[in-house]
């Protein structure tokens, strides 16, 4: 695996992490016991996933020669 995937695959792991935590803190704030279906697992992938390609957008926009 070359270092630029290695990089990449931590980025995302990052963000799904996060995702989680914030998931959990969410329901400790509400009083609600700390829980994780796989539905809702699977949610956070979607998201992760979006934010993922919604950040290769505006880098590749960036990155883009001007015409």
């Amino acid at each position: 695996m070359g270092l630029g995937l290695k990089k990449l695959k931590h980025e995302v792991d990052s963000v799904i992490v996060d995702l989680i935590m914030e998931h959990f803190n969410m329901q400790s704030f509400r009083g609600l016991k700390e829980n994780l279906t796989g539905e809702e697992f699977n949610e956070i992938l979607e998201v992760a996933k979006d934010m993922y390609y919604m950040d290769m957008l505006k880098s590749n926009k960036h990155n883009m020669p001007k015409s």
